[in-house]
C-alpha cells in the first residue's frame, strides 16, 4: 500500500466516522457517571418510591451500549468496517512512508508560523521526529488490546450474541470507564494527527454547560399545579 493522497484521504474519513461514534459513547459515560453518584446518594429515597426497576434499566442501558461501542472500535478483521484499531494497524504497517516532509504535503506549514502545530503533533507519533515511529503506534494497539479484551467477550458473547457457552468474564462499571478513557485520549491523538483537530484536555468529552442535575430534582411526570 502506497500513502499518497487517496490512502490519506481515506483515513481522514475513517477518522471522522471513528470520531463521531466515539465522542457520543464518551459523553454518554460521562452523563452516565453523574447518574450513578446521583443514585449512590439517594439509593434509600429511590428505592422507597420504587425506582429500582427504572435504575436497573438505566444501568444494562448503557453497559450494552458501552460493550458494543468498545466492540465497534476494536474489530480489525471486517475489511468493511472501520474501527479505531484497523485505522492503528493499516497506519503501522505503513508507518516507515509517513516521514515529516510527506506529512507537511497533507499539513502544509502556513508563513510565517511561528507556532506550527504539524511538528508538535507528528512529534507525538514519532520518536526521531523523522518518521511515525511503528513501535509507538503498535504499544498504543497492545495497551488497547488490553484494556478491551474482557469488554469485548461479553459483547460478542453476552450483547451481539446469545452464545449457549456464556462467559465466566466478569466486567466493571469502572472497567468500562478506564476502557472508554483511553480510547478517547488515543483517539484524540490521531485525529489530531489526520486532521489538525485540537482538543482542550486532549479529550472528546464535552463540557457540560447546563445544570447536569437538574433533571434529578423534578419529577418526570409534571405536576397539575406547574
Amino acid at each position: 500500500m502506497k500513502v499518497d493522497g487517496d490512502a490519506w484521504q481515506k483515513w481522514r474519513q475513517w477518522v471522522g466516522i471513528i470520531e463521531a461514534d466515539l465522542e457520543k459513547s464518551v459523553d454518554d459515560q460521562a452523563m452516565f457517571d453523574i447518574f450513578r453518584a446521583v443514585v449512590k446518594q439517594n439509593g434509600a429515597w429511590i428505592d422507597s418510591n420504587e425506582g429500582a426497576a427504572f435504575v436497573d434499566l438505566v444501568k444494562r442501558s448503557f453497559a450494552s451500549a458501552a460493550f458494543m461501542a468498545v466492540r465497534r472500535q476494536v474489530k480489525v478483521r471486517d475489511r468493511d468496517a472501520v474501527s479505531l484499531l484497523r485505522l492503528l494497524t493499516e497506519v503501522a504497517a505503513q508507518s516507515h512512508q509517513l516521514t515529516y516532509d510527506l506529512y507537511l504535503k497533507f499539513h502544509p506549514l502556513e508563513e510565517p508560523d511561528r507556532w506550527a502545530w504539524q511538528r508538535r503533533v507528528f512529534d507525538g507519533l514519532s520518536e526521531d521526529g523523522q518518521v511515525v515511529s511503528k513501535r509507538l503506534i503498535e504499544n498504543d494497539i497492545v495497551e488497547a488490546n488490553r484494556l478491551s479484551d474482557q469488554i469485548e467477550e461479553i459483547a460478542d458473547r453476552q450483547v451481539a450474541h446469545l452464545d449457549p457457552k456464556g462467559t465466566e468474564v466478569k466486567v466493571t462499571f469502572d472497567d468500562l470507564r478506564t476502557c472508554l478513557d483511553f480510547f478517547d485520549k488515543l483517539a484524540v491523538r490521531y485525529i489530531r494527527f489526520f486532521t489538525g483537530t485540537s482538543y482542550t484536555g486532549d479529550t472528546m468529552k464535552a463540557r457540560l454547560a447546563f445544570d447536569t442535575h437538574r433533571v434529578f430534582r423534578h419529577p418526570f411526570i409534571k405536576p397539575e399545579n406547574a
